[in-house]
């Protein structure tokens, strides 16, 4: 009997130590989780159905009715490319593609190509240094690309600071693309979709204002009707100051109506007139002193309000044309009219001398400037043709195309003497300018006639292996007049512009390609 006594008390003993590192490690699971256990216990108590009970229910218990809450996330998202040229998604494409929506557009408060531009990896942005290009000087991958900016697929000539009030979209293809587009395009192309008529109607107007002050205010009407028919119409109007600037105005507005017809059968026709127009006051910002922007006022502006301008009127009509023969075959041709008119008159703050131990209050900055008149014109036509067929159980989509353009553009320049300088402390904006006279220094023309035709052929081996290869030959000749200097030269380049590319697909949401392609820029 004792040796059960002592068994049992040390069994109970076991037993309480058990229970004790029992307790301990259950308070520190409850303290490390006491957080979620809660949570969920609140939320299994809320989901619960109350238990049913023998008591009946009052006359003045009231049921309410479910709540069904949903949400659904903004989709950016752009699945299909504008392009007949790239006729499948983009996902698919063997080539880098960026896409900006209409939608970030405006939620984003993007009001130019160059602000659309700045989100996109790959492009920068430049500001015409050196005398070189106005407007949108842009470089994609390193290379240049004020030449490779198009509007639907066609090339936009023009040296202007584009607007977005008349954009769906923003498309940009990183990578050498002439076997597509021809000429150039050897960091890629940026390209333009415009808003079109639709046969649904709607009216929207919006505006914006910022400081500086600044304003803008756009209007977007689609009307259609005759049950195929439809307009639409965009308007813009923006003016503001430049923060922290002195006298630095900008004023910009545009019109952009189209009409098309036929849209909800295989043959559309649309018609567009596209005007922008801008009208600023230029500004060079701070003359250069010691290694340095000067260290003066950062308000100090150093131009001539009274004589200074920057004026710019874009015209673009646009006629296109396309017709889906079945759902295999289908057709595009664009014709385009373009007259880009340009003006600017700029002052360039410049030390004079070398004032390196005068004090700042004893510096003078000459402000002589440059006078520059440019008119461009261009006519364009892009025709395309997409087909889809199968050969020995082999599925091929072809396209093909024609390009043919005549593009003039002329040029003066002008450089003025008998300007006054100013203070640099203090700049006078309104000096006597009685004495000023103008020299022109170049008087020049240009033109180009360019031919290009194209085919490129992509072959589904599998469901998951496709590989593709295209050939394209241009034809460039171009003249050039410099009247200044009683010069005439002329230069002819034809090039052929190969591409190939493999393609795998091991799954709906994954695209893997190896690509080959080049291309040209001819020296005119």
């Amino acid at each position: 009997m004792g040796g059960c006594s002592r068994s049992f008390r040390r069994h109970m003993a076991r037993a309480r130590r058990r229970g004790l590192a029992l307790h301990r490690t259950l308070g520190r699971v409850v303290g490390s989780t006491v957080g979620v256990s809660l949570a969920l216990v609140a939320a299994e108590a809320w989901a619960q159905t109350p238990p049913a009970t023998d008591q009946k229910e009052s006359k003045d218990d009231v049921a309410l009715p479910g709540v069904d809450v949903r949400g659904q996330r903004n989709q950016f998202k752009i699945e299909e490319p504008s392009l007949y040229k790239l006729p499948d998604p983009i996902k698919d494409t063997p080539q880098s593609i960026t896409v900006i929506p209409e939608q970030v557009l405006e939620e984003r408060a993007m009001f130019t190509l160059r602000d659309a531009l700045r989100t996109v990896p790959g492009i920068s942005l430049a500001a015409g240094e050196g005398g070189g290009r106005q407007g949108d000087n842009l470089t994609l991958r390193g290379f240049p690309a004020g030449n490779d900016i198009y509007i639907d697929g066609v090339r936009d000539l023009g040296q202007y600071a584009r607007d977005t009030f008349n954009l769906e979209s923003v498309e940009v293809l990183k990578g050498p693309s002439s076997v597509l587009f021809g000429r150039g395009s050897t960091g890629g192309i940026i390209n333009q979709v415009s808003k079109t008529p639709k046969l649904t109607p709607f009216y929207e107007i919006s505006g914006t204002v910022g400081s500086g002050p600044q304003g803008r205010a756009t209007l977007d009407l689609n009307q259609p009707f005759g049950g195929s028919a439809a307009l639409r119409l965009n308007l813009m109007g923006f003016k503001g100051d430049t923060p922290g600037r002195d006298e630095v105005t900008s004023e910009r507005w545009g019109v952009a109506p189209s009409f098309a017809i036929g849209l909800d059968g295989p043959t559309r026709l649309i018609a567009s007139y596209f005007y922008q127009g801008d009208d600023n006051l230029p500004d060079y910002g701070l003359p250069y002193l010691r290694g340095g922007p000067a260290k003066v006022n950062t308000e100090s502006f150093y131009g001539i309000p009274s004589r200074d301008y920057e004026h710019d009127d874009i015209h673009i009509g646009t006629l296109r044309l396309e017709h889906d023969f079945n759902e295999n075959l289908r057709f595009r041709s664009t014709l385009r009219l373009a007259l880009i008119e340009r003006g600017s008159l700029v002052s360039i703050p410049a030390i004079v001398g070398t004032p390196d131990s005068l004090p700042l209050s004893a510096i003078q900055v000459s402000r002589t400037g440059t006078q520059r008149s440019q008119v461009d014109t261009s006519v364009l036509n892009t025709t395309e043709l997409v087909a889809k067929f199968d050969t020995w159980r082999f599925k091929h989509t072809l396209v093909t195309g024609f390009d043919a353009s005549r593009e003039n553009s002329d040029i003066r320049r002008y450089t003025f003497t008998g300007v006054p300088t100013t203070g640099l402390l203090n700049p006078n904006p309104d000096p006597d300018l009685s004495g000023m006279g103008r020299v022109k220094n170049f008087d020049g023309s240009s033109g180009a006639t360019s031919v290009g035709v194209y085919a490129v052929d992509e072959m589904a081996i599998t469901e998951q292996w496709k590989i593709m290869g295209g050939l394209r030959y241009d034809l460039f000749d171009a003249q050039f007049r410099n009247m200044f200097l009683g010069q005439k030269l002329s230069r002819t380049d034809e090039a052929l512009s190969p591409r190939a590319a493999l393609v795998f697909l091991p799954t709906k949401w994954q695209t893997y390609y190896f690509s080959y392609g080049t291309s040209f820029n001819p020296s005119a």
